[in-house]
């Protein structure tokens, strides 16, 4: 995560887009607060010994009893001395085990759920120009200020918490030496968890507001300048211009893939000169008429001069263009609602074809 020096807060006033939300991503960039890790962490453990401790103090007692009563009850030797603590360090092993795997679960749940499940070497890989004695200055930035800051609050706090739950308890404290040893013990480790369950509830209000700071910094940071903003969109969507040049080649291929297909028309219905549809019907291979060619302009003056030129009939039906020209796209049969008054269009056609052929014979 970028420092606050790092940041220009004045220029860079646009919201980041999704793909420098990736790039951050993909550079293991994130919100993170290591106050926040171990305030959960040290929170959950003593929670942990609250809950969990007397169990398992009084399963380690209770062991501990019996392997002490077994060496008084059996000639000792060297092997089964050493068999009976190993037995004793194994169960403690177990009986800790417990809050071990759950000081582990925290760890996890705490990283996870600041950053995510991410796999990222760029951090792992060193960086010697942070080391030069140009960067020196590095070491002193609001980051560093921040860390001294926090540090500071930390101790405060700490001490503030530690004075509130001792304050009213110090006849008790001095009473422990008059006591029998078992509750000595017993309010000692009361007192003592209760002291820890505060720093640790203390450090994790820390830890929560720290993370809510290295949140808002990490926001800012992927903050954008108007000209980021311009050039990422010109990297992401291409360069306008060879945009342009590609829609006008694309443009261009397919008006002359339309034109050869005109010559191979059954009509070419006109607006008269500002609309042209060239109209396809072979009855013996197609279930409907199918336009072939279609355009306004100068476009449709070139679809007439082609058909003219290679014998095709053009007829003036204004109605009927218009119709076809908004509704019916390149190289598609005409819909259901057309077939009556394309009919009588190839109708025509056809008469005329007919009497030309009796002319002609």
């Amino acid at each position: 995560m970028a420092d606050d020096a790092d940041i220009d807060f004045e220029s860079k006033t646009e919201a980041p887009t999704p793909r420098r939300r990736e790039q951050a991503a993909e550079e293991g960039r994130f919100a993170f607060s290591a106050e926040l890790t171990t305030g959960f962490v040290l929170f959950t453990g003593m929670a942990g010994l609250f809950f969990f401790g007397p169990r398992l103090g009084d399963d380690l007692l209770h062991q501990t009893r019996i392997g002490l009563i077994d060496m008084g009850q059996r000639d000792m030797s060297q092997e089964l001395v050493a068999h009976i603590f190993c037995s004793m360090f194994a169960r403690l092993l177990a009986i800790s085990g417990m809050l071990v795997g759950l000081l582990f679960g925290a760890s996890i749940t705490a990283n996870v759920a600041q950053a995510g499940l991410r796999f990222s070497t760029d951090k792992l890989a060193l960086d010697w120009s942070k080391a030069m004695p140009g960067q020196w200055s590095r070491l002193f930035s609001w980051s560093k200020l921040t860390v001294a800051l926090i540090l500071i609050l930390k101790i405060i706090a700490v001490g503030a918490v530690a004075w509130w739950i001792l304050k009213h308890r110090g006849g008790e404290i001095l009473q422990f030496g008059d006591q029998h040893l078992s509750t000595t013990l017993a309010r000692s480790w009361s007192l003592i968890l209760r002291l820890a369950i505060g720093l640790a509830g203390a450090l994790l209000v820390i830890g929560f507001a720290d993370y809510a700071y290295q949140r808002w910094q990490f926001e800012r940071s992927l903050y954008m300048t108007k000209q980021e903003v311009k050039e990422e969109h010109k990297r992401e969507e291409g360069d306008p211009q060879i945009k342009a040049r590609i829609r006008r080649m694309q443009r261009d291929t397919a008006q002359r893939k339309m034109f050869q297909e005109v010559p191979k028309a059954t009509v070419i219905v006109t607006n008269p000169t500002h609309l042209a549809v060239a109209l396809r019907y072979d009855p013996k291979t197609m279930i409907a008429p199918k336009v072939i060619a279609k355009g306004a302009g100068f476009i449709a003056k070139r679809i007439v001069a082609i058909a003219r030129e290679n014998g095709v009939p053009v007829l003036e039906r204004k109605p009927v263009a218009r119709m076809l020209y908004k509704t019916v796209k390149v190289d598609r049969d005409i819909p259901f609602g057309l077939y009556f008054i394309v009919a009588e269009v190839l109708a025509h056609v056809y008469r005329l074809k007919g009497v030309k052929g009796t002319n002609a014979a």
